[in-house]
């Protein structure tokens, strides 16, 4: 993680903590990572006589060769060696802040690493599935919460001494959101129900026919005023019967193609004939249509305002930084 907070920070902009906890989780702490073919001093680095130790660029280095592994491309030795003396940098930046936030008496609590724990927990579908992630990653739940108790502590360092002067204008957010109409609108949404009626394979085409003339006696039914959702629960063979057969709402691109097609074709309260896929017969009903739509500039507002403000923040931290190491003795060896 300590990577991702450090790519984020120092390379692109400061982000919200939950993006960073969550491109974390995606990408850092393999259990089984590549060693590098280089080597480095045993202290590559030192920020006014803190010493940066191998090991914690070896961790790091570990984890960019492994990921690039995963993806088919292994890093030459060379490609190592830059990949190196960038972490090595980055970790000159985050050395800086942290010297910079212990001068200024910045302090994290336990209850506020705890409250970010708890947020990162509630963005997983459960405890269990955040569990089974930080197991994953070979990462304990007591040294996730030292890596987050330094990232907030870095955070706090930031908005301190730079986030807190950065300014955007009401001008800006406007001009930003007439220029971005299409990254605001809410794409046309359907509301459908299904019935499926599943096709036994030991019985061949005689199986299938039947299949097909069930469903088309369902049809029939429903035409003639019999509640769909009340015959999905009695005879569709799939997850959503006992919800009678209720996809919810969903765009042209979030369904299975063959509903989403039949589903935007037909108007509120139609019923599709009965069509064929790998996993039998289907009846299709649309029950509900939501139009596309244009979200107001009063609903993106905080949204357009974070972007700005990650972005300048980003910037204004690369140049603070370059101050700090002005007044900073800095020795790299490597």
């Amino acid at each position: 993680m300590n990577s991702i907070f450090k790519k984020i920070i120092f390379a692109c902009a400061t982000l919200t903590f939950m993006g960073v906890t969550q491109m974390a989780f995606a990408h850092s702490g393999h259990k089984h990572e590549a060693g590098p073919t280089i080597s480095l001093p045993e202290v590559v680095a030192t920020v006014n006589k803190t010493e940066i130790k191998q090991e914690i660029i070896i961790q790091e280095l570990k984890k960019a060769i492994s990921a690039y592994k995963e993806r088919g491309l292994p890093l030459s030795s060379d490609q190592e060696k830059t990949a190196a003396k960038k972490l090595i940098q980055d970790e000159i930046d985050r050395t800086l802040l942290k010297q910079k936030g212990e001068e200024l008496g910045v302090t994290v609590s336990d209850d506020e690493v705890k409250a970010k724990i708890k947020e990162v927990k509630d963005s997983f579908k459960s405890d269990a599935v955040f569990g089974h992630t930080l197991a994953n990653q070979g990462i304990t739940l007591k040294g996730y919460a030292e890596q987050l108790r330094e990232d907030i502590f870095l955070e706090k360092v930031i908005e301190q001494e730079v986030g807190k002067n950065v300014k955007v204008e009401e001008e800006e957010i406007s001009r930003f959101y007439e220029e971005n109409q299409d990254r605001f609108k809410t794409p046309e949404k359907r509301r459908a129900s299904v019935i499926l009626i599943k096709t036994p394979k030991s019985k061949g085409s005689e199986g299938e026919a039947a299949a097909k003339k069930k469903l088309e006696s369902i049809r029939t039914q429903v035409v003639n005023g019999a509640e769909f959702d009340d015959l999905a629960q009695r005879f569709s063979q799939d997850s959503l019967a006992k919800k009678g057969g209720d996809l919810g709402f969903f765009t042209a691109t979030e369904m299975f193609s063959p509903f989403s097609s039949r589903a935007f074709k037909l108007k509120v309260g139609d019923v599709s004939e009965v069509f064929k896929t790998g996993h039998g017969y289907h009846l299709l009903k649309v029950t509900g249509e939501k139009p596309a739509e244009i979200k107001t500039l009063a609903d993106v507002h905080d949204e357009i305002l974070s972007i700005f403000k990650r972005r300048k923040t980003g910037k204004a931290t690369m140049d603070y930084l370059e101050e700090l190491k002005k007044s900073a003795t800095i020795k790299v060896y490597f």
